[in-house]
């Protein structure tokens, strides 16, 4: 019986052991595949842009990370879908600074931008997992992007006059604007509020100077002791509270020094247009991080000179501000761009102008404003710990068309932003440290597309530095900087169809990464080789180590970069030959020369380059297909760098509104408006020794040259011109002026206009007649006509290529910008006295020149090709 029972129990505890052994398993295996699978939580939507719409969708699980989110989208109404840049999958990355201990959650983000303004928009996100999906892998919503900002004038128009004025004034009336805005004149200490403005209503500023004497206890505007316009009456997004300029002239907000002009913090959904600030350390105040802010801001079309900080507005909360088509110039040195000075034997960052914009929140946009001379230019804010509540991170903002000239800091700082963040067709020339900063991206992703930077002197395009950002997306960029230093780590970075083409100055690798992830992605870019090349580390084996202290592997070639870490497969070593125009930046004797002020950097203008490729070179067709981003290439794929032959190149800074839209299919008649379009030289209208009658433009005896007021870039113009017996003239284009430039030929390239049969100078060079560019190049043939009689010329410039016509024939064509040009330039003896700009300008106005010969032209018509 013994036996028996031991038998037993033998029995039952191996079966237990076994069943047990055969549970775990599958306990395991099942923990195993839900941790791979994907589960889906909930879907965010942040706030609408005026061309971008972007989400977050939340997930559990997915360890391996093979999943993905694809965007799909249509403007309602419309049959099929369209597709977008998949999400990108963020989480687990470490990012800020060590104190903050900040890791990203599990999650996909990412963007649909490109799109039309108040539009509505269905928009699919699909989830995907070969491991397996739990919940709903697709969520569909309807969207509508954001209006742009328009005046409705639906309440009541109040009008503003300086203390000066003394015209006739337009009812009702006010004395300085915090009367108006607040319908009690503000006078000592006497700060009543009787009738303020309401939602809607429109004041309307008009011309002069609005200076406080803010130390004088009656000050007429109001502004006793510290000189700063409190705004607090809120609008509305569908009726803002306006003050704008009345058109009559301009107007000047003179702040006196003061440290605030402006503060709006507390004042939401006012609307600024058309007005001038200056002589201030801030212009306007919207926000301070941890404090107060406005919502809906709308700045546009106002001009900031002299100041420190143009808009500061850094709350976290603020939501929707438009600030477009501004023009901020700072305080900061303009002959030569600073890393740092030298003060009594120690570098210093002295600051003369902060910045332009600095922002925080959700759902801004940045876009065509003019920014120079300024220690950075356009920021996120960061000066506060990240944010955890979803509803004070900063998502949804967007930079594009902005024009960028002088930082000593940074072109654009993403740093602090969390979510896309999209930084889009910006033109950024002269930084004194790295161009684009990422210090730190908290998540991600941020966008940078179609960027162009030029000159950022011995430092990286991209800044990590030492806050380790994550989620960085770089594409079709042009940039003459390393694409990022490779000792300064991040992690979830990818870079696509991009160009980096460093100065032989630089000290750093052309091709530096250091990556925290394995995942971070290098394909299809194009470096420029020089010594140091390639500078990489990414973890082997594991899919992150956050771990510091390795040093970067050197590679000598890209080949040998994608055996050994399977990175830039399609990767090409490019030089500026690629380019129609452009150079390497050069500083190293520039540096020596300054060194006892610190490091300082030349200045290049972006006038004298154009970045566009050439048609046969590498770069053309080379890129890879990336859906929103590049889906209209021209060619059999899309090309590398921030231009695709063929597109237009995107206008770059403040535009004029009041210009009506540039049909690029249409021609326009310089002359339907007699000399509306035209000026002189260096002048702001039109000298005496011209004229125009019966649709003829004649210029009367040796004087001042014209120009039309317009710039071009590539254009074809015609015109006739009938000169007179032993005449000389010409028309020049790419003409710039300024206090350089005192003469046309100075910088424009020449069709020379000249009676061959009879002036001394046409018969003693071939390359003085009609047809030339005067003194360089000679034109094939002479098919002008008798002096007295009509000619017609047809001029194309075209990506570089000049041809010429005289009398529907063609009889010049060249090409600028090339080894020959160069070599041609120099062997051409007028050009010494035209160094060193003579044809160095890629846009630039259409001159006409008078020689003291009577000419007369008729029919003039341009059609421009690009806008910048």
């Amino acid at each position: 019986m013994a036996l028996v029972i031991m038998i037993s129990r033998f029995i039952h505890h191996r079966l237990f052991r076994t069943t047990l052994c055969v549970c775990i398993f599958s306990i395991s295996t099942f923990l195993l595949e839900a941790q791979n699978k994907t589960k889906a939580e909930k879907l965010v939507v942040e706030p609408a842009t005026l061309t971008s719409l972007g989400f977050e969708w939340y997930i559990q699980g997915d360890d391996n990370r093979n999943a993905s989110a694809q965007i799909y989208y249509r403007e309602t109404g419309e049959p099929g879908w369209h597709t977008f840049l998949p999400m990108l999958r963020i989480g687990n990355e470490k990012c800020g600074v060590p104190d903050w201990n900040f890791t990203t959650e599990n999650m996909f983000a990412g963007s649909i931008f490109n799109l039309k303004p108040n539009t509505k928009y269905e928009c699919r996100i699909h989830l995907s997992d070969p491991d397996g999906i739990i919940g709903e892998a697709e969520k569909i919503v309807t969207l509508v992007t954001r209006k742009k900002p328009e005046i409705s004038y639906k309440g009541r128009v109040r009008h503003v006059y300086p203390e000066n004025w003394d015209g006739k004034r337009e009812e009702p009336s006010y004395n300085g604007l915090l009367h108006a805005y607040f319908g009690y004149q503000r006078y000592a200490d006497w700060i009543l509020t009787t009738d303020p403005v309401q939602p809607g209503d429109v004041i309307l500023v008009h011309a002069g100077e609005y200076k406080a004497d803010f130390t004088n206890y009656r000050d007429f505007e109001g502004l006793t002791f510290d000189g700063t316009y409190f705004l607090t009456k809120d609008g509305t997004e569908e009726n803002p509270i306006v003050l704008k300029s009345a058109g009559d002239g301009e107007v000047i907000f003179d702040g006196n020094g003061s440290a605030v002009l402006f503060d709006v913090t507390a004042a939401d959904h006012n609307y600024l247009q058309g007005l001038t600030f200056r002589n201030t350390n801030i212009a306007i105040r919207a926000g301070l991080m941890n404090a107060h802010g406005c919502d809906g801001l709308i700045v546009e079309q106002c001009n900031f000179f002299d100041i420190g900080i143009g808009i500061q507005a850094q709350y976290e909360g603020s939501r929707g501000f438009y600030i477009a088509d501004n023009s901020f110039i700072g305080r900061e040195d303009t002959s030569m761009v600073y890393h740092h000075k030298i003060e009594n034997g120690k570098n210093v960052q002295r600051i003369a102008s902060y910045y332009a914009i600095k922002i925080h929140g959700q759902g801004h946009t940045v876009c065509y404003n003019t920014v120079k001379y300024f220690f950075d230019g356009i920021d996120i804010c960061t000066h506060a710990r990240p944010e955890n509540d979803p509803q004070k991170k900063a998502v949804s903002i967007d930079f594009y068309n902005n024009d960028i000239f002088l930082c000593n800091d940074n072109f654009i700082e993403a740093d602090g932003g969390n979510h896309n963040i999209r930084i889009l067709r910006n033109r950024c020339f002269n930084s004194g440290q790295q161009a684009l900063s990422n210090q730190p991206v908290l998540g991600g992703p941020v966008y940078w597309v179609r960027n162009v930077v030029y000159n950022c002197g011995d430092a990286s395009t991209f800044k990590f530095w030492g806050m380790y950002p994550a989620g960085i997306l770089a594409y079709h960029n042009t940039s003459s900087g390393i694409l990022t230093r490779d000792d300064k780590p991040a992690s979830n970075v990818h870079f696509r169809n991009n160009l980096f083409l460093p100065s032989d100055d630089a000290t750093m690798p052309t091709l530096g990464l250091y990556s925290y992830t394995s995942y971070s992605t290098l394909d299809y870019n194009g470096y420029r080789k020089r010594e140091p090349f390639i500078g990489y580390r990414a973890p082997v084996g594991k899919m992150r180590d956050f771990n510091e202290g390795d040093s970067p592997k050197r590679f000598l070639s890209l080949a040998e970069l994608n055996e050994t870490t399977g990175q830039e497969k399609h990767g090409m070593e490019v030089d500026y030959d690629i380019f129609i125009k452009a150079t390497p930046t050069e500083f190293k004797d520039f540096n020596k020369k300054h060194e006892a002020l610190g490091r300082a950097y030349p200045i290049y203008q972006s006038g004298k380059f154009d970045f566009r490729l050439r048609d046969s070179s590498k770069p053309v067709d080379a890129g890879v297909l990336l859906p929103g981003v590049n889906t209209n290439y021209t060619g059999k794929a899309p090309d590398l760098g921030a231009y695709e032959i063929g597109i237009p190149i995107p206008h770059y800074g403040r535009r004029d509104l009041n210009k009506q839209p540039e049909d690029k299919g249409a021609w326009d008649n310089l002359l339907e408006n007699g000399l509306e379009n035209w000026r002189g030289f260096n002048q702001t209208s039109v000298p005496s020794n011209w004229c125009f009658a019966n649709g003829e433009l004649s210029a009367t005896g040796f004087g001042d040259d014209i120009i039309t007021k317009a710039e071009y870039a590539d254009f074809i113009m015609e015109f006739e011109y009938n000169i007179s017996k032993g005449g000389n003239s010409g028309v020049f284009f790419h003409v710039q002026e300024g206090e350089s430039y005192d003469e046309i030929w100075h910088t424009g390239i020449e069709f020379q206009l000249i009676d061959n049969d009879h002036n001394p100078l046409a018969q003693k060079d071939s390359k003085n007649k009609a047809g030339s560019v005067y003194a360089l190049y000679a034109a094939g043939k002479d098919k002008t006509k008798s002096a007295g009689e009509w000619n017609k010329v047809k001029i194309e410039v075209l990506r570089g290529i000049v041809k010429y016509w005289m009398n529907d024939e063609l009889i010049n064509q060249f090409e600028l910008w090339t080894s020959k040009w160069y070599m041609d330039r120099e062997q051409t003896l007028h050009n010494k006295t035209r160094k060193p700009d003579w044809g160095e300008f890629c846009k630039g106005h259409i001159a006409i020149q008078d020689e003291g010969y009577k000419i007369k032209f008729r029919n003039i018509k341009i059609k421009p090709l690009s806008t910048n």
